[in-house]
């Protein structure tokens, strides 16, 4: 249920596109406060279910969509803690940093800006950087 449902008075003001990328990086942050391996795992369940990938490319990191976070988180905490798996969300947040970089997501770059996803301590400035790890321009900081 969205907030507005619950409280239709705040439906101009506060609109929801639903809760599924909210549930999911919740128990992203809950499995790795907890080296649960099962929550990181139902995260993957949850955006499986939401059918999130669909929009990730077409969405910005705003007060109601935290979907850009989630690969980008996810990828971190397989990095830093493998045994809590939850591998292979690498690709889907260099996709969509890809798409930002090059001006063809949802969300740009102002001239001589850099992208940066300082919460989850990710930064790009759009040159080709080598990571010894992804061999890709983006370096997925640990967490």
């Amino acid at each position: 249920m969205t907030y507005q449902t619950s409280v239709p008075v705040i439906l101009n003001s506060y609109p929801s596109s639903g809760y599924g990328d909210d549930l999911v990086i919740a128990a992203l942050w809950l499995g790795l406060a907890q080296n649960n391996s099962t929550l990181i795992s139902q995260a993957r369940g949850y955006y499986d279910r939401f059918r999130l990938d669909g929009d990730l490319n077409d969405t910005v990191f705003n007060w109601d969509s935290v979907l850009p976070a989630i690969p980008i988180l996810a990828t971190q905490i397989y990095q830093s803690y493998p045994q809590l798996g939850g591998g292979g969300w690498q690709s889907r947040a260099e996709v969509y940093l890809d798409r930002v970089v090059s001006g063809r997501g949802a969300g740009n770059l102002t001239r001589g800006s850099n992208c940066k996803f300082s919460i989850v301590g990710l930064s790009t400035n759009g040159t080709a950087q080598v990571d010894y790890f992804t061999m890709t321009k983006y370096r997925i900081w640990p967490v």
